[in-house]
């Protein structure tokens, strides 16, 4: 069910109320339903009184704010379509069991798949928008909008449950614990004009810029605060850190173990972070700009002269990592950074 008031007033104040209650078979009867519920509204200045005379200049000034819940049951993967249900394996012939004196009889094991969770719900995200419309010489329109955003209840795998609570350890137990926030901003521009009743032009850029944290995160309690993901991009890349070529044989003795493939004088030696003597997992940190492009930017145009016209359009990104790899064998005999590579 969805609902929606609007009210306006002059042609200069705008207020507007949206809601729903949506519900989802994904999720127990008692966590099926959500309300999200939304406000905004606008004042376009430009219709006052005192801008009156300047309206040939300045033809369109307009304020926005938008501030609303939004849910999403688009949670896990497409095999968790009903949460609330366990996935049990009744004849899992990899945990069969041999009887009998010669062993020639054999059952079926038993595995479970996924545990049942009647709790798990909405992912739910708070969202508030500021926008500024300005309109000047019935030629240039220029949109911005700065927004933030605040995640709660992100779908996440327990990181640790003791294998005394009898929970096999190849089945995942999720939950809803997972927060983060992002925030960014949309800059548009366009410029439309006719020189002629023939000839004509349009053009248009744009610049957005969005940055995400985790602000919780299931994981372990680690002793290195370098290893948690909280404050940390939603796709951050995470690598070891070389230092250089080693020398010699002498050097590849004398130095940490590298736990990871075959490596010999020429190769690379990476930084023991934690200082344990061992380069292993725990010594991986965030690397460079994470996956997704935090800058997003272009611009083109379109012209026209009678029956012909032309356009174009640019798009480039920026702070992103452009290429990663997850092969060591790839990158030895290179000083570089095994899990990422940032160009």
């Amino acid at each position: 069910m969805s609902g929606r008031y609007t009210y306006s007033y002059d042609n200069r104040y705008f207020v507007e109320f949206d809601f729903g209650y949506n519900g989802s078979e994904r999720f127990y009867k008692d966590k099926r339903f959500g309300f999200f519920p939304s406000v905004g509204g606008a004042w376009i200045i430009s219709n006052e009184k005192f801008l009156k005379p300047y309206q040939h200049i300045l033809h369109n000034l307009k304020l926005r704010y938008t501030y609303g819940l939004v849910g999403n049951d688009a949670i896990g993967a497409p095999s968790d379509r009903f949460f609330y249900l366990s996935d049990v394996n009744m004849s899992d012939n990899g945990r069969s069991s041999a009887f009998g004196t010669d062993y020639t009889y054999s059952r079926p094991g038993i595995n479970v798949n996924r545990y049942g969770n009647n709790n798990i719900t909405w992912e739910t995200a708070t969202k508030t928008n500021w926008g500024l419309e300005i309109g000047l010489n019935n030629n240039f329109n220029v949109l911005l909008d700065v927004y933030s955003e605040y995640r709660r209840n992100i779908l996440m795998t327990r990181a640790s449950i003791p294998v005394t609570m009898g929970v096999l350890a190849n089945s995942d137990v999720k939950a809803n614990i997972g927060e983060a926030s992002g925030k960014g901003m949309d800059l548009s521009i366009d410029y439309s004009h006719n020189f002629s009743r023939h000839l004509w032009i349009q053009a248009r850029g744009n610049f957005t810029y969005s940055t995400s944290k985790f602000e919780v995160y299931e994981e372990p309690d680690y002793d290195e605060r370098y290893l948690s993901m909280v404050g940390h991009p939603l796709s951050q890349v995470r690598g070891y850190i070389a230092e250089r070529l080693f020398a010699d044989d002498k050097e590849v003795l004398n130095s940490p173990q590298q736990s990871f493939g075959e490596y010999t004088a020429g190769d690379i030696k990476y930084h023991d972070v934690n200082g344990d003597g061992i380069i292993s997992t725990r010594d991986m940190v965030a690397i460079g700009y994470p996956t997704t492009p935090e800058v997003v930017y272009g611009f083109g145009f379109s012209l026209g002269y009678k029956s012909f016209d032309m356009s174009a359009f640019f798009r480039a990104c920026a702070r992103i990592v452009l290429d990663q790899s997850f092969r060591y064998s790839a990158f030895r005999k290179r000083s570089c950074i095994v899990e990422s590579i940032c160009r």
